[in-house]
Formats: C-alpha cells, sequence, structure tokens
C-alpha cells in the first residue's frame, strides 16, 4: 500500500513537469502495456503477418499498425473508464448499460480464447515436425507414425502439458514458472532480433525497394477489393480464366486482411487489460501513465516487430513462382506427386472453365492431359497462391543461418510463440470464468476455467492439413466477435452513471465520441461483412440465418436495455422517496 501512495505521490509531482522531463518516471512505472504486447506478439500475429507478406506483400505494411492504432484507441477508452471508476468492466456493464452485451463480451473472450488455442497448437505442432525434429516427428519417422499423426499427437501433447504445468503453479510465482516466462521472453526477442537483422541484410544488399516499402505504409483500402499490384501481369496473360483468380485472390487477401486486424486487438485482449490494471492498484492518478504505456508497451513494439515479418516474408515469397511447378508433368510423373495445392489450385481453375461436371466425367489420364494443357500464366497463378506451411516459413531465415539452423531456429520461436500464447489464452479465460462464476480470481475455479481451452490441443487432429494457415480462418472469427466489447466500451464512455463526472463534456467530448463512436462503426461494417462474406458461401440458408441472427441479437439488447433502465429508475425513485421522507 506504501509503494502505491508512493507511486501516486510521484505521478503528481511528475504531472507538472514538461512531457519529455516525465517520460522516465512514465517507463519506470509502466507494466500493463508491455504484458499486453507479449500477449498480443503470439502465434495469431506471427501467423497473420507472415501471410500477409507473402499474399500482399509491401502493399500490405499499413494494415496492422493502423488496426492496432485504432484497437489502442478503444483500449485507451475502457482503460481510462476502468481507472475513473475502480469497478470490474463486466459487472459495470450488466449494471449500467446491457447485460446482454456484458454477457456477450464475457461469452465473446471465452469463444475467442478457445478458437484462438485451435491455430496455437497447429503451429506447435508444425514447428516441431517439420523443423525442429523432422527426422523423429515427422511422417514415417520413428515418432511419427505412417502419415505423421503420432508426430503431431507428441508434439502438440507436450505443448499442452508444458501450458497446464505453468497455469497450475502460476498463482504462486514459483522461481520455475519465472524462469519459464522468462525464457519464452528470451525466445520471442530472438526470433525477432532474426527478422529485423534479415531486414537489415536485405537493406544492405540492396535486396529491398526502400521505396516500395515506404510507399507500403500508406493506407491502401483497395487491397479489400482487387488483386495486389505483382499479381495484375499475370491475370493480363490469363485470358478468359483471370475473372475466377481475380475473385479466389481478393477472397483470400480479404481473409488474411481480417486475420491481421483481429490479431492486432482481440475481443479475449479487450477483457485482459482492464483487470491486470486493477490488480496492479492503479486508479485515477494513473490514467495519463496507462495512455503512455499502451503508446510504448503496444502500439510502438507491435508497429516494429509486425513490419518486419512483413518486409522479410513479402521479399521472400510475394509474388513468386516455384519453376519446378511450372515444368510439372502430371502425365509423366503422376496426379499424386504434385504439390497438393498446386494441384488443387489447377484443378479448380479448370473446372472453372469446363464445369464441375466435365471434369468429373474425365478418366485419370484425361484429367492429368488437361491439367498438363493449362496455360503458363495459369500455372504461375497456382504457384503463386500456395498456402506457405511452417516449413515454407522457416526459409525466411535460411538466408540469415543456412537452411539447418536457420530451420531449427525458427521452429523454436514459433514453439514458444505458440506455448505463450496459449498460456496467457488459458490466463484470460480464468479471470472470465471467474467473473462469469462472480468469484475472486484465485483458487480452483481461476483453475479450472484456465484450464478449458486445452480442448484446442485437437487442433492438428482436425486441421493438421491447414498447417500454419489455421490462424487466418480462427483470426477471422475473432474480428466478427469484436464489436460487441466496442459497443460496450462507447456506451459506457457516454453513461453518466458509470462515469459521473468523468464523462467526456464539451469539444473535448464531442471529438472523443466522434473518433471512438467511428471506430466503433467501422469495425461493425468489417465484422458484419466478414460474416457476410461467409454466410454467402453457405446459399441462402447461410445468409437467411445470419440476418435472423442479427435480428434476435438487436431485439435481446433493446428489451433487456429498456428493463435494465427500467428497473435503475425505479430504484432511483425508490432512493429519492426514501431520502425525501
Amino acid at each position: 500500500m506504501s509503494e502505491l501512495l508512493d507511486e501516486k505521490t510521484l505521478l503528481e509531482q511528475t504531472e507538472a513537469k514538461p512531457f519529455m522531463a516525465r517520460i522516465p518516471v512514465y517507463l519506470r512505472l509502466s507494466g500493463p502495456g508491455f504484458l499486453q504486447s507479449a500477449c498480443t506478439i503470439g502465434g495469431a500475429t506471427l501467423g497473420a503477418s507472415l501471410f500477409l507478406g507473402v499474399m500482399v506483400g509491401y502493399q500490405g505494411l499499413w494494415i496492422q499498425p493502423v488496426a492496432m492504432l485504432l484497437g489502442l484507441t478503444m483500449l485507451t477508452v475502457i482503460v481510462y473508464i476502468t481507472l475513473s471508476t475502480g469497478e470490474r468492466p463486466f459487472r459495470a456493464i450488466n449494471r449500467h448499460i446491457n447485460p446482454v452485451l456484458g454477457w456477450g463480451w464475457l461469452i465473446a473472450t471465452i469463444a475467442a480464447n478457445m478458437i484462438w488455442g485451435l491455430p496455437q497448437y497447429n503451429l506447435a505442432a508444425g514447428a516441431l515436425t517439420q523443423n525442429v525434429l523432422p527426422e523423429l516427428l515427422g511422417p514415417g519417422k520413428p515418432l511419427g507414425g505412417e502419415n505423421g499423426t503420432l508426430g503431431m499427437g507428441i508434439a502438440s501433447g507436450l505443448m499442452a502439458a508444458m501450458a497446464v504445468t505453468v497455469i497450475w503453479f502460476y498463482k504462486g510465482r514459483s522461481a520455475g514458472v519465472k524462469l519459464f516466462e522468462g525464457l519464452i521472453k528470451l525466445i520471442v526477442v530472438l526470433i525477432v532480433l532474426c527478422f529485423v537483422i534479415m531486414v537489415i541484410k536485405l537493406v544492405t544488399t540492396g535486396g529491398l525497394p526502400v521505396g516500395e516499402v515506404l510507399a507500403g505504409f500508406v493506407p491502401d483500402p483497395k487491397l479489400l477489393f482487387q488483386p495486389a499490384d505483382v499479381y495484375m501481369p499475370v491475370l493480363e496473360r490469363c485470358g478468359e480464366s483471370a475473372g475466377f483468380w481475380q475473385h479466389r485472390i481478393v477472397n483470400t487477401q480479404r481473409d488474411i486482411i481480417y486475420a491481421s486486424i483481429a490479431s492486432a486487438v482481440g475481443v479475449n485482449m479487450t477483457f485482459l487489460l482492464p483487470y491486470s490494471i486493477l490488480a496492479r492498484g492503479w486508479g485515477k492518478a494513473h490514467r495519463t501513465l496507462a495512455g503512455f504505456d499502451l503508446f510504448m508497451g503496444l502500439l510502438l513494439p507491435f508497429a516494429f516487430v509486425t513490419s518486419c515479418l512483413v518486409i522479410v516474408s513479402g521479399a521472400v515469397f510475394h509474388g513468386h513462382y516455384d519453376e519446378q511447378h511450372i515444368n510439372y508433368s502430371f502425365v509423366q510423373q503422376g496426379m499424386d506427386a504434385a504439390n497438393p495445392q498446386y494441384r488443387a489450385n489447377l484443378i479448380a481453375v479448370t473446372e472453372s472453365t469446363m464445369g464441375r461436371d466435365g471434369w468429373a466425367q474425365l478418366d485419370a489420364n484425361g484429367k492429368a492431359e488437361s491439367l498438363d494443357a493449362t496455360p503458363r500464366a495459369d500455372r504461375e497463378m497456382a504457384s503463386m497462391l500456395i498456402r506457405r506451411s511452417d516449413k515454407d516459413l522457416s526459409a525466411t531465415l535460411t538466408q540469415l543461418f543456412g537452411t539447418s539452423i536457420g530451420r531449427v531456429v525458427f521452429g523454436i520461436g514459433v514453439f514458444f510463440v505458440a506455448l505463450s500464447t496459449a498460456t496467457v489464452l488459458m490466463l484470460i479465460n480464468g479471470y472470465a470464468v471467474c467473473e462469469a462464476l462472480n468469484r475472486e480470481h484465485t483458487g480452483l475455479t481461476w483453475r479450472i476455467g484456465s484450464l478449458l481451452p486445452v480442448v484446442s490441443v485437437i487442433g492438428p487432429f482436425f486441421w493438421g492439413h491447414m498447417a500454419a494457415y489455421l490462424v487466418v480462418p480462427t483470426s477471422v472469427i475473432g474480428l466478427m466477435m469484436l464489436p460487441v466489447a466496442f459497443w460496450s466500451f462507447f456506451l459506457m464512455l457516454n453513461s453518466r452513471s458509470v462515469l459521473r463526472d468523468a464523462c467526456p463534456r464539451g469539444v473535448k467530448g464531442l471529438l472523443i465520441n466522434t473518433i471512438v463512436g467511428a471506430i466503433t462503426v467501422l469495425f461493425t461494417i468489417l465484422s458484419v461483412w466478414a460474416m457476410w462474406g461467409k454466410a454467402v458461401t453457405k446459399g441462402t440458408p447461410g445468409r437467411v440465418g445470419l440476418i435472423l441472427t442479427l435480428c434476435l441479437l438487436l431485439i435481446a439488447v433493446l428489451v433487456t436495455h429498456i428493463t435494465t433502465h427500467a428497473r435503475s429508475s425505479g430504484a432511483d425513485r425508490d432512493r429519492t422517496a426514501d431520502t425525501g421522507s
């Protein structure tokens, strides 16, 4: 308690100084923002950044920093509300705003923890079986099994065991747990440094077009509607199949952009931050410090790290195709020996021109001849659009260390990044379950709640074929849930029953509400757009189902809003009557 009082006194004394003079004090007292950064720069961010570079290249460098800036604005809002009231946000939303939004936020957080856990185990299993121990855990190897299933089971089981061990003893803050956390931070720093060195190497050797890189930080929303520039010359040569490729490229770009946005600020991370701040005993005196903490500890490191990842993966993969794919003969070398995704892409474009029935009527030899007759432009595009696996992505470091060492370094880094993210997801889930049951964040309830995301260990067995790319669809789902949190924060910011005198007022309040409202509406549009895109693939039933779900949710919010505020007004009248009597 005395330390906290001294901290408040120091902050009060610092407020009178010029901003530059406050920075050393703020850096010394910072904490939650850097913790948030360690949580955010995890498996989802790593995968989304690498795939963004592969698919969009330097043109996509603006996406994650802008997404983080917008998300950080909303995080600042919930931090301001939490520090102004000292009340737990979940309970405040239920009491003052709307129980549907409060419970929606909590349920979305738990769902996000479960969903985002899936790609972490996929990443970890792929890292160990493809990069670190492929000769032991790979397909057909001693511990890999005939098709690699046993190896994936061992790899994902190892990560689950490590995560459960950390969680079970986490509250005790034992020396072993501290050593584990320090090791994770060290590994993450090392893997990031590797990519930073790669960027420096690319710059010094002239392999990096600095002008294109700098231009990539200028927002370019057209990537949501048309292919990146690198695909345009090939599309012009594709003839009648150009429409098929354009549709596939735009849809893939869109999903990866959605994933990149969602991995910047997930709905579950919005739940973690206010509770971590309350745990530190921060209050109104810490509001300026909290904003600085988020900027220095979260925005800058995240923008720097993701930019390096996008630059390196873009330089190695974006717009590149493999001549071995182009020259592959399906008649002479067989269908099964071809790269599965390259083959699938060629079959898809062939079906688009001759029809599925026409393709199905061909015998095995006819199908092979048809694929061999595919024009070169289509072959180039089919090769460009192959989803990269952990083994492929590790090639981004081979230029720095050599093939074997680069592969192992990448694999170890990915494994520990995935492990740290899975552990944090479990921590958040423990807090969420305790809030749902109105329990303190300690004891058996917290531990059991924390263990629920371990069910994600099944990921490699059901979606192992997607490898690292699983971070993309799971992150898109995370984006769909984010508006629940943002609307809750926006309404709390304008609730006098929540903030009382701390409610933003006047011109400043109008400006703040305009910015926060615009961000909330923007993310709502992106979320609904993403949901609509997925519903369209299910046909009319999918569209109808989505519309009905959104209507029912809106009705539930309105009904609970009316009943909650009627109850609150009645309670206020009773208190007034009691006071008057």
